[in-house]
């Protein structure tokens, strides 16, 4: 440090520092798989989307995850979510038969902790699926009808026919 002299009006003080500038850690470049259940669902059932993301370079309890849903039935039109988070579900009474795309936008942060403002401590992914919803099969019907009594009649004879239904 340079001090100005004392009978002087005129002077300049100076600092000066040498070391390392902190530096930032790598941002975080999440990936993430996602799994509908079931993937061929039946009109009515439940289907559970459950998005599994993972931070590379960095240990699952350094790291949380913000989600947003996005499902669209083959038109484009959006289809709403139940729950929050990275499991939410889907109701299938009301939609129609088809395929269902869906897109979970995962969001990584990581706490900023020795290092500059200026670090980059958020990073993004998307992953996608698919599932279909459909009708519920038919049971399958079968008839029998028997005659009795069995074999040519006379006209006017009386026939009994009895007639029977499964499924």
């Amino acid at each position: 440090m340079v001090v100005p002299d004392q009978g002087s009006d005129n002077g300049f003080v100076a600092y000066l520092s040498i070391g390392r500038r902190k530096s930032c850690p790598a941002p975080p470049a999440p990936t993430c798989v996602l799994d509908a259940a079931p993937t061929a669902a039946t009109k009515g059932d439940a289907v559970k989307l459950n998005a599994k993301p993972t931070t590379p370079g960095y240990q699952d309890s350094q790291v949380t995850y913000d989600y947003h849903w996005d499902v669209k039935d083959n038109k484009g039109q959006p289809v709403s979510v139940s729950g929050t988070g990275g499991s939410v579900e889907i109701a299938t009474a009301s939609l129609a038969c088809g395929t269902y795309t869906v897109t979970s936008t995962v969001t990584a942060r990581v706490p900023m902790v020795n290092c500059p403002s200026d670090c980059v401590t958020t990073g993004q992914t998307s992953c996608t699926t698919s599932f279909t919803v459909g009708e519920s099969p038919c049971p399958a019907v079968t008839c029998e009808i028997a005659a009795a009594p069995t074999g040519a009649r006379m006209p006017g004879e009386r026939v009994t026919l009895t007639a029977s239904g499964h499924g």
